[in-house]
């Protein structure tokens, strides 16, 4: 179907179709890795804001736990409850219990117990002498305060009976040696905890929601609805994420329809300790948009690259085979045997590129062959000349011979006449002869040219075979060396690895800052100084957690980056690959067309020497048949006594002359039909 086609539209059409089929295997393989990419940088980035929010409560936690335990250690508590008849006591740890509830934020109260719940001292005085629990109640408080000696028992968020607000509540037993004495307690709210889980955005994720659930209640803790805390959980997506941490799996992810009708995407972490679970969710569109962004944009990019490379490969073959195009003309006039003069390939004559050489070779063989229609065209005026001074030269013998009888002297003048008449057309037809051999050599000369041109054109084709390889494998080996550079370019991830642990050290120094602080605030005056230097440093951990949090957003920008760096790496090779390969590939193509044109010059010079053959052929015979005449003349001038006798004889090689004459005359007409055919 393609073979009628024109040069530059084959492969304008190849290369456009190699680039459109290019273009989709990069959008496939491109948008595959990126959509993966993404997928998990969003997944990653629900989980790290999940690892916060816990670390966030677990240190919330751990740090009011402290707190507690800081305040339970006091020497005053303990020798009070040895003798809690002792007014002076009281009322110094009173003071106390107020100087340290003072120096807490967040806390909704802190008081000393007896180990029969009586409040002994309290943050709010009005609720000394209060008992807290009696009955089944104390029981299962006491079970708890033994399980925790030596540390915190923890009951979990709950309402206060007292504000009706969230707090958590937690108690520190009191032993003197194995002996129960009392125990602390407090409640801190849960206002700060809020505040600090809201304050952790995901990147790029702004519409996150979360949930803090109880496994074992199955009730709320915290959610967006804030009408939902402390009530039973009824969503389903919630209930399974329970089941599955029951069934031992503390962390996981799940995707579900939610009862709004809308698919979302959520990540979940358990919090065994506490019998806790803190779930993150988002809606999938929202999460995926980056997803759905990259596709529309690769998608355009790679229909803008596919017009761009086939515009551009347009122009350059049109622009390279415009040359061609000139010889191929003028190739085609001499194929039609038009030798005429013109300007078309001058520009081109000399020059060293195929076009070029091709172009030279093209007008030496029309300057040649206008050589040779010259030469043919004055010997065809040459025979005509002599065919008439034979048919000239017969008659007059004809005539001779009928008056033969009447004077042997005219008949020997006509036997001159023959003579000097052969002579001369012996002459012209040795310069035919040589005219014919010349004519022989130069068309072989041409085929021995035209046989050095055709190696010229496989050694180009060679040539540029030879090129696409070496280019194929200098693609390679960069391809290599890029996939080397994007692996060393992965170790920015420690960055935030490192910046992490850094997270880590600033919130215990916060701990250590707080503690300091209540500790200066139990030293009185003396401890001012103290306090001053624990803010700073309580200020110094912030402000190194704000910029541990900048280092990690420039991380993910660093990912970002190397990311474009890699696309671009793969467009480079991609274009080395489709376009510089392909122009190898055409100059290959361009070299087998010149050996075809070439053949068909080698035809017809082939054609030219097979009738110059032919011509020497018939001048030969016409030299034979002239030898043959002049034998005849020089018998006749042997004495006019054999003239009579011979009279037959000299009639019929009058008859042969004119028989030549006509020959020369064919020839002649042959000739000036070859001539005819060329313009």
């Amino acid at each position: 179907m393609m073979k009628n086609w024109k040069m530059g539209v084959v492969i304008a059409s190849i290369v456009a179709v190699i680039t459109a089929i290019s273009m989709g295997v990069v959008f496939y393989i491109s948008n595959s890795n990126i959509t993966s990419m993404l997928i998990s940088d969003v997944e990653n980035n629900m989980h790290t804001s999940l690892d916060a929010k816990t670390k966030l409560i677990d240190e919330y936690i751990l740090n009011a736990e402290n707190q507690l335990i800081s305040f339970s250690k006091e020497q005053n508590i303990i020798d009070f409850l040895r003798n809690t008849d002792d007014k002076a006591k009281r009322e110094k740890l009173q003071t106390y219990n107020s100087e340290y509830f003072a120096a807490l934020k967040g806390w909704e109260g802190v008081y000393v117990s007896n180990w029969e719940t009586e409040t002994m001292t309290h943050s709010n005085k009005s609720a000394v002498g209060m008992v807290l629990r009696e009955g089944d109640s104390l029981k299962q408080l006491h079970e708890n305060l033994k399980a925790a000696k030596g540390g915190v028992f923890n009951t979990g968020i709950l309402k206060s009976p007292a504000s009706g607000q969230l707090i958590i509540s937690m108690y520190v037993p009191i032993y003197d040696g194995d002996t129960p004495l009392g125990f602390v307690g407090g409640a801190i709210q849960t206002d700060g905890l809020a505040q600090l889980l809201n304050s952790v955005s995901t990147h790029g994720i702004e519409n996150t929601k979360y949930s803090l659930i109880n496994t074992e209640t199955k009730q709320y803790i915290f959610d967006d609805n804030a009408d939902l805390i402390l009530t039973e959980i009824t969503d389903t997506s919630l209930l399974d994420v329970i089941s599955t941490i029951n069934s031992g799996n503390d962390i996981g992810q799940l995707t579900y329809n939610g009862e709004d009708g809308v698919e979302y995407f959520s990540v979940f972490r358990s919090l065994p300790e506490r019998g806790w679970a803190l779930v993150i969710k988002n809606e999938k569109d929202e999460l995926y948009q980056p997803v759905y962004k990259s596709r529309i944009i690769l998608g355009i990019v790679c229909v803008l690259a596919f017009l761009l490379i086939t515009l551009i490969s347009g122009v350059m073959i049109s622009v390279n085979l415009k040359p061609l195009k000139k010889v191929i003309k003028k190739i085609e006039k001499i194929k039609t045997l038009d030798l005429s003069e013109d300007d078309m390939i001058k520009g081109y004559i000399g020059c060293k590129s195929e076009v070029g050489k091709l172009a030279t070779a093209v007008d030496s063989l029309t300057v040649t062959f206008r050589k040779m229609l010259n030469t043919l065209n004055d010997c065809s005026e040459s025979l005509v000349g002599g065919a008439e001074t034979m048919r000239t030269a017969s008659k007059d013998l004809m005539g001779s011979v009928e008056d033969n009888s009447a004077t042997t002297e005219e008949l020997s003048a006509s036997i001159l006449n023959t003579n000097s008449s052969i002579e001369v057309v012996t002459g012209e037809v040795e310069k035919i002869h040589d005219i014919v051999k010349d004519i022989t050599s130069r068309a072989q000369d041409g085929s021995e040219k035209s046989d050095t041109l055709i190696e010229t054109a496989n050694a180009m084709s060679k040539t540029a075979t030879d090129t696409l390889e070496n280019n194929t494998k200098k693609v390679e080996e960069t391809k290599r060396n890029i996939e080397d550079a994007m692996k060393n370019l992965q170790s920015l991830v420690k960055i935030n690895e490192m910046a992490t642990q850094i997270l880590d050290i600033t919130s215990q120094t916060n701990l250590l800052s707080l503690n300091a602080s209540i500790e200066a605030a139990r030293a009185g005056e003396a401890g001012k100084g103290f306090a001053v230097v624990a803010g700073e440093i309580g200020s110094l951990a912030e402000n190194s957690s704000e910029t541990v949090n900048q280092i990690q957003a420039l991380c993910v920008d660093a990912n970002n980056s190397i990311k474009s760096i890699q696309e671009c790496f793969e467009d480079i090779i991609t274009f080395m690959e489709t376009d510089v390969s392909g122009k190898f590939q055409e100059f290959a193509s361009m070299a087998s067309q010149y050996e075809v044109v070439v053949n068909d010059i080698q035809e017809v010079i082939h054609s030219i020497h097979g009738k110059t053959s032919a011509f020497s052929e018939s001048a030969t015979n016409i030299r034979n048949q002239i030898s043959n005449v002049k034998m005849a003349s020089s018998d006749n001038e042997q004495g006019v006594d054999d003239i009579i006798v011979k009279n037959d004889k000299t009639t019929q090689t009058a008859d042969s002359i004119i028989k030549i004459a006509d020959v020369n005359q064919s020839n002649v007409d042959a000739i000036k039909d070859i001539l005819n055919m060329f313009r």
